[in-house]
């Protein structure tokens, strides 16, 4: 084992300036990996007591090493997931010469790196290789006078490869009063920039990914609205394939079509049927009422664009009511196409929030708030995401598959 004298006064200076980012939730963590350490009643006791187990030798320093490197990892971080063409041609990153030999030690990284840092390459998790960068950052600080100081500061972020997903993902965590990071104005919530960074690292090194279709989201998001306004009541069901059997409907729509001769057309009938059909359904279900069914995800929020106009409905996230929003949601779903949902979903008892948007080459999930979120509620997230893909995806043909990120 390596004794805590043998480091340099640099590398102890670094390991308190980590410790000083610490808070009750990392130190959390670390209590689950030595559960008979005593932590401080405060954050900053806590880290003078883990600098003291580190002089005595109490705490190997190679765990420090890995628990420095992750520290933000089980945060509320923005997730972007990237589905690969082929993950397996990907499984020996993890000893990728080039990589190996840019890593760094967490231990000698400082306030003053001037470029992105690869600090650990984690290749014990089963079906993954995890990367943990640290960025230069600046940290806008106000001070007594409450004038903005500017400091350095270093910035964590995530990525890896998920061989059982077939996914590359990036976990970037939330930064506020961050100006800069990696020498780059970034502003607020625009995640991408520095999921771009790393893209940039990767490719400095003379690595590309080729990605996938990612068509299978925007199905699935569809899936989950459908199912989560469901009424879910075989009765209504029924009464409704009935109704559109039976001859008495006809005479109400050609009744109706005689009260103007502009609607005695084709089109003009069959739009009115659907209209009826879910007028009596939003009928049938006040009257018989819906049968509730557990479903992975709550939806609270919906967003849709039609012909350019975005349309928004929000419950604040507190999940709609199906009851009540379900005829607004569904035309909305129905004569638009969704950009995001707000998805809350339900992990050992507790509710996580998501706001779940996509673009070409990935889809996102932002957390809405700032509570801890282990990586294994991530991996929940996107592992029930990916249940909804197996049901919804048709069979891809080899043109799905593009090069990107070069």
């Amino acid at each position: 084992m390596i004794r805590y004298e043998a480091l340099t006064e640099k590398q102890i200076e670094n390991i308190h300036n980590i410790l000083e980012k610490a808070n009750g939730t990392m130190f959390q963590n670390f209590k689950e990996d030595f559960p008979d350490f005593k932590l401080g009643i405060s954050n900053e006791e806590s880290r003078i007591n883990i600098s003291h187990a580190l002089m005595r030798n109490d705490i190997p320093i190679n765990y420090i090493k890995k628990w420095a490197s992750e520290l933000f990892l089980n945060q509320a971080n923005t997730i972007f997931m990237y589905q690969l063409d082929n993950c397996n041609k990907y499984k020996t990153l993890g000893t990728h010469p080039t990589l190996l030999k840019k890593t760094k030690n967490i231990l000698d990284v400082d306030k003053n790196i001037t470029d992105i840092q690869l600090v650990s390459i984690d290749t014990t998790i089963s079906n993954q290789i995890l990367f943990s960068f640290v960025m230069p950052c600046e940290v806008e600080k106000k001070n007594k006078f409450g004038i903005s100081e500017f400091q350095k500061d270093l910035y964590f972020a995530y990525v890896w490869l998920d061989f059982k997903k077939n996914a590359l993902v990036f976990s970037i965590p939330q930064y506020p009063n961050h100006i800069l990071i990696n020498n780059k104005i970034i502003k607020k919530n625009q995640y991408e920039q520095i999921v771009n960074e790393i893209f940039t690292f990767f490719k400095e090194s003379n690595l590309s990914f080729s990605f996938g279709n990612l068509e299978w989201i925007i199905d699935s998001l569809n899936q989950i609205t459908k199912e989560y306004f469901d009424h879910n009541n075989p009765v209504i069901y029924d009464t409704i394939v009935g109704l559109q059997e039976r001859e008495e409907l006809d005479k109400i729509i050609t009744g109706l079509t005689k009260l103007d001769s502009n609607l005695n057309n084709d089109f003009s009938k069959r739009r009115i049927k659907k209209s009826l059909m879910e007028i009596i359904e939003t009928e049938l279900i006040r009257n018989l009422g819906p049968i509730r069914k557990q479903v992975p995800f709550q939806i609270f929020l919906q967003e849709v664009t039609k012909g350019g106009t975005d349309f928004k409905a929000s419950n604040k996230k507190l999940p709609f009511d199906s009851d009540e929003s379900r005829e607004i949601i569904k035309k909305m779903v129905e004569h638009g196409e969704i950009n995001a949902l707000g998805l809350s979903y339900n992990f050992e008892e507790r509710d996580y929030k998501y706001k779940i948007y996509f673009e070409n080459d990935y889809f996102a999930l932002r957390r809405l708030t700032t509570g801890q979120t282990k990586k294994e509620v991530v991996e929940d997230v996107l592992s029930t995401l990916i249940e909804y893909k197996q049901r919804v995806q048709s069979k891809p043909t080899s043109s799905s598959v593009r090069q990107t990120k070069q």
